[in-house]
């Protein structure tokens, strides 16, 4: 019951602003100054498994969570260091607990972000981005308003690139939609990934991340949550194919670590965005 809670909190973060590579945000700007990006560009699509285990050993009951999370995006580049972007997703939440069903879909939250690069090393650049879920969803996906800080380095080569982002989502206490106080706790997460051209095609880029997330503890009407401190461990593989304007993503995560804190056993991502001058 407590993934189940977990996913229902952390939903609207499934998608968030994670259009460069996969999961990860990168140092320098994605974009031209005076070009928008719109598209979808984070469809996700997550499921858990969590089976119940009575003190014999048996096998009494199995939860099952599934959430499809379909964003509209743009983002715009205002110079050679600047960036904002802005995102509001469409969410499903299907759920089968211990046979019983139910499915709900509406808007989430908005989410808005900027980012601003800075470094004059060409090979190695730093960013800073600062992201806002703003609580503008229906009121079975929507939360309080969250403020992400977060810093990114990346790395390039002649055939690749490696990145590095550090941030920490400092989560606020709303109402869910039976008017309840909840307070999901604040995240901190480090991330890497390698990404690296195609040998075959330069308009393909490989891309591998591995992104770890301390958890705080929850609480709920004011009081804490047992065991909802702990550990998330994300592993990704995916591909990006840019062509013209157009720029397409796809990948596969799987949570590793210890189940009782992972949002889901696997998610799927991808995405398709074009690109306009203006």
């Amino acid at each position: 019951m407590r993934k189940l809670l977990v996913a229902v909190l952390f939903v609207a973060s499934a998608g968030v602003l994670r259009a460069e590579p996969l999961l990860l945000q990168q140092a320098d700007n994605v974009l031209q100054p005076g070009t928008l990006e719109t598209g979808l560009s984070d469809i996700s699509y997550q499921y858990d498994l969590t089976k119940i285990i009575d003190a014999a050993g048996n096998e009494v009951m199995q939860d099952k969570v599934a959430v499809t999370f379909v964003p509209v995006f743009a983002r715009y580049a205002f110079s050679p260091r600047f960036e904002a972007s802005l995102m509001i997703p469409y969410e499903t939440l299907n759920t089968d607990v211990g046979g019983v069903t139910a499915s709900k879909s509406a808007l989430g939250d908005t989410v808005a972000g900027m980012k601003f690069a800075f470094g004059d090393n060409n090979n190695a650049k730093k960013g800073l981005a600062l992201v806002f879920s703003i609580p503008t969803g229906d009121s079975a996906f929507r939360h309080g308003l969250d403020i992400e800080p977060l810093f990114a380095f990346r790395k390039t080569g002649p055939k690749g690139s490696f990145n590095f982002n550090i941030a920490y989502d400092m989560t606020a206490e709303y109402s869910d939609a039976n008017s309840v106080k909840q307070n999901p706790g604040d995240v901190l997460s480090a991330g890497i990934g390698l990404e690296r051209t195609a040998n075959f095609s330069e308009n393909i880029t490989w891309i591998t991340e591995f992104v770890y997330r301390s958890i705080s503890e929850a609480s709920i009407a004011g009081v804490a949550t047992p065991n909802s401190a702990g550990a998330q461990m994300d592993w990704d593989l995916g591909a990006r194919y840019d062509i013209g304007s157009w720029s397409t993503k796809i990948g596969f995560v799987l949570a590793l670590g210890d189940e009782t804190y992972r949002t889901y056993d696997y998610k799927v991502i991808a995405g398709v965005t074009y690109l306009i001058k203006i």
